[in-house]
């Protein structure tokens, strides 16, 4: 229950970003004697790029012994489509690193302001 608590916490704090909210998909890879090759996919704090985001997420674990699941929390960096995430499974106990897709959006420029010239 306290780990639940815990991920119920973390992911709170990623609700104060302002930004729109990005999606990742990837690979992860869970440290420990139960852990291992995964897929993942993430919700992040934010879509802009080269930026570091917080993420809440799900992961399965379909190449051990039998099929596992989990339910992470981390923090990472994302650049122009590709994001890097260090996390920890609050179901399995482990801690793991993700890489893949985000689907970022750069800044847009600011308006550009066209004044006449005096007549």
């Amino acid at each position: 229950m306290k780990k639940i608590l815990a991920a119920v916490l973390l992911s709170s704090a990623c609700g104060v970003a302002t930004a729109e909210v990005g999606f990742f998909a990837g690979i992860t890879y869970a440290f420990g004697d139960s852990g291992g090759l995964g897929l993942t996919v993430k919700a992040l704090s934010s879509r802009e790029e080269n930026k570091g985001v917080a993420a809440l997420g799900a992961t399965v674990y379909p190449f051990g012994e039998k099929v596992r699941y989990g339910i992470d929390v981390g923090a990472g960096y994302q650049g122009v489509n590709v994001g890097g995430i260090a996390s920890y499974d609050v179901l399995n106990n482990l801690f793991g690193v993700s890489g893949g897709y985000v689907n970022t959006k750069g800044s847009e420029p600011a308006p550009v302001v066209i004044v006449p010239p005096p007549a």
